[in-house]
C-alpha cells in the first residue's frame, strides 16, 4: 500500500527581524600588533641573511676566484689561450665586414661584389682622405651624416621625403586643435611622434626634427604667437617628484653615500645601488621599501616602522634575492666557481675537462672563421663570363 504525505495547510512563515535600535556608545578594541611586527621582522632578517650568504659567495668569486683561476689557466693552457684569442680576433673582424657589406646593400640597393669593394675601400682609406667633402661625396658609400636633416629645413617644399609623406606631421594635424587638448593627450602624442621619429630614422638615416620646432612652424604659418610659458607646456616633461620622495633620497644619500660612510659595506652599497635604481626610476614605493630596510638594520628603530612598510621592504629583500639567486646561477656554469677551495685532485680533473673544452671551442672558432674567409674570398673574385651556346 503506497503511503501519502498529508497536507498540513500552508507552510510556516518565518518572522522577520526587528531591527535594533541604535547605540551611541563606542567601543575601542586595542589590539597588540607586536606578534604581527615580530612575525614580519623575523622573515625580514631571514631572507636577509639568505642574501647576505649569495652577496659573500658571488664577491668571493670575483675577488678570489676568478683571479686565482685565471692564473691557473694561463699556466697550463697559455698557447692555447692565444690562439684562441687570434682566430676569434679574425672571425670578429670579418663578421663585422660582412655586417657592414649587408648595410651598405640596404641602404644603395647594389650587388654585394660592389658594397664589398666600397666597404674594403672606406676602411683601407687613410684618415685624412676621410674629411674631404669632394671625395665623400663622389665615393657612393653611404654616410649618415649626407642624410641628416635641419630644423632650418622645416617648412621647405622641396626637402624630400618626410616623415608623412609631404610634411613631417599627419596630414588632418590641426595646431589649434592640438593647443586645446589636456595635458595627457599631448604627452600621448609627443610619445607617439618620438617612437615614429626613431623608426624614421632607422628606416630612412634621417634624424627628424624636434617636435617643439614643428610646432613653432606650424603656429608662425597659421599667425599664432605664444609666450614663454605657453611654449613650455606643449612638450611635456615627466612629472617631478613628489616632495616625500625627494626628503626620502636626500635622506638616504646623506645616510649612505660612500664618501660619508666610513663603515660602508656589501650590503650598505647594495641598498645603495637600490636607492639610485628607484630615484632614476621614480619609483616611491620601492625607495620607501629601501627605507625600511635600512631602518631595519637598525635595531633601535624597529619599533617605530609600520607594518606595512615591513611587508614592503620584506617584498623588495625578496626581489633582491631574485637576483643574486640569477646571478649566482650563471656563476655556477663558470670553471672558476670555488675554485680557491677545490683539491688537488679536483684540480686535476679539471685540467683535463678544460683542456678538451679549449681544443673543442677553437676547432669550432676555426670553422666559423674558415667559413666566413670562404664567403669574402667569393666576393672578391671577378665573376666569370657565361660561355655562350
Amino acid at each position: 500500500m503506497k503511503r501519502t504525505r498529508r497536507w498540513t495547510g500552508y507552510p510556516h512563515r518565518v518572522a522577520e527581524p526587528q531591527e535594533r535600535p541604535e547605540s551611541e556608545i563606542w567601543t575601542i578594541v586595542v589590539i597588540d600588533g607586536s606578534g604581527i611586527r615580530n612575525s614580519a621582522v623575523a622573515e625580514y632578517r631571514k631572507v636577509e641573511r639568505t642574501v647576505e650568504n649569495a652577496r659573500r659567495a658571488v664577491e668571493t668569486f670575483q675577488s678570489a676566484d676568478l683571479s686565482a683561476f685565471q692564473r691557473w689557466e694561463a699556466t697550463h693552457f697559455g698557447s692555447l689561450l692565444t690562439r684562441l684569442r687570434e682566430l676569434t680576433t679574425e672571425m670578429q673582424r670579418k663578421e663585422h665586414i660582412l655586417y657592414l657589406v649587408e648595410e651598405e646593400v640596404y641602404m644603395t640597393g647594389c650587388s654585394k661584389r660592389r658594397a664589398y669593394a666600397r666597404v674594403m675601400d672606406a676602411m683601407n682609406r687613410p684618415p685624412d682622405e676621410n674629411d674631404d667633402d669632394t671625395d665623400s661625396e663622389d665615393d657612393g658609400f653611404f654616410h649618415e651624416s649626407d642624410h641628416a636633416r635641419n630644423d632650418s629645413d622645416i617648412g621647405d617644399d622641396g626637402g624630400g621625403e618626410r616623415m608623412f609623406g609631404a610634411t613631417d606631421l599627419p596630414d588632418d594635424f590641426d595646431i589649434r586643435e592640438f593647443d586645446a587638448l589636456p595635458k595627457a593627450e599631448k604627452a600621448e602624442f609627443c610619445k607617439e611622434y618620438q617612437m615614429l621619429s626613431e623608426m624614421y630614422h632607422i628606416m630612412t638615416g634621417q634624424r627628424a626634427p624636434r617636435l617643439d620646432v614643428l610646432l613653432d612652424a606650424e603656429r608662425r604659418k597659421h599667425g599664432i604667437f605664444r609666450g614663454r610659458a605657453e611654449k613650455a607646456a606643449d612638450i611635456v616633461e615627466p612629472e617631478s617628484p613628489a616632495q616625500r620622495f625627494k626628503t626620502l633620497y636626500r635622506k638616504l644619500v646623506r645616510k649612505l653615500h660612500p664618501d660619508g660612510n666610513h663603515h660602508h659595506g656589501p650590503a650598505e652599497l647594495a641598498l645603495w645601488h637600490d636607492v639610485q635604481t628607484a630615484y632614476q626610476s621614480g619609483d616611491l614605493a620601492r625607495l620607501e621599501a629601501v627605507a625600511a630596510r635600512y631602518e631595519l638594520s637598525i635595531a633601535d628603530a624597529v619599533d617605530s616602522i609600520p607594518v606595512g612598510t615591513i611587508h614592503d621592504a620584506i617584498r623588495d629583500i625578496k626581489g633582491a634575492l631574485r637576483e643574486v639567486n640569477r646571478q649566482v646561477k650563471s656563476l655556477r656554469a663558470h670553471p672558476a666557481w670555488k675554485f680557491s677551495s677545490k683539491e688537488p685532485a679536483d684540480h686535476q680533473r679539471l685540467l683535463v675537462s678544460r683542456r678538451r673544452e679549449l681544443t673543442e671551442e677553437s676547432a669550432d672558432v676555426e670553422r666559423r672563421l674558415a667559413h666566413l674567409t670562404s664567403i669574402l674570398d667569393r666576393l672578391v673574385e671577378k665573376q666569370k663570363p657565361r660561355a655562350r651556346r
